[in-house]
């Protein structure tokens, strides 16, 4: 909760913009494992909103976030283990990024690749999912 909250509190700091808190936007997908696996998550969003979302689970230690491929229609901020996803204001449709992590399971290190897919919704709809659910391994 601490490192979402200071992630929030630095998204806002960063972009000037409304950010989404976990209930105003919504991603889900399967968790990586660190293996050199390829993992994609869905998240969905408001226009002109940013989401803020961590990628350290309880089994990973040191996270390191890197982009690999920059969306084309939004922003990304790498912030910590985590990123913050920005949808430009005018744009509503599909939008798609890719990050890297890296980091450590079980002392070794390892390497996995998450593609984002986003769905930006216009600033009056409701956003369909209220949270963020990652299936587990």
């Amino acid at each position: 909760m601490v490192l979402s909250t200071a992630l929030l509190f630095f998204g806002s700091l960063l972009f000037g913009s409304r950010v989404a808190y976990a209930n105003q936007c919504f991603t889900n997908g399967p968790r990586y494992k660190l293996e050199s696996d390829t993992v994609e998550w869905h998240m969905e969003i408001r226009s002109s909103d940013s989401c803020v979302r961590g990628v350290r689970f309880s089994y990973v230690w040191n996270a390191a976030v890197r982009l690999i491929s920059p969306p084309q229609s939004g922003q990304v901020t790498l912030i910590g283990p985590g990123f913050s996803y920005t949808a430009k204001s005018d744009f509503r449709g599909e939008d798609s990024f890719v990050v890297g992590v890296s980091g450590f399971k079980n002392k070794a290190s390892g390497y996995s690749t998450i593609r984002l897919i986003v769905t930006v919704v216009g600033t009056q709809e409701t956003v369909l999912h209220s949270h963020a659910h990652f299936e587990a391994n």
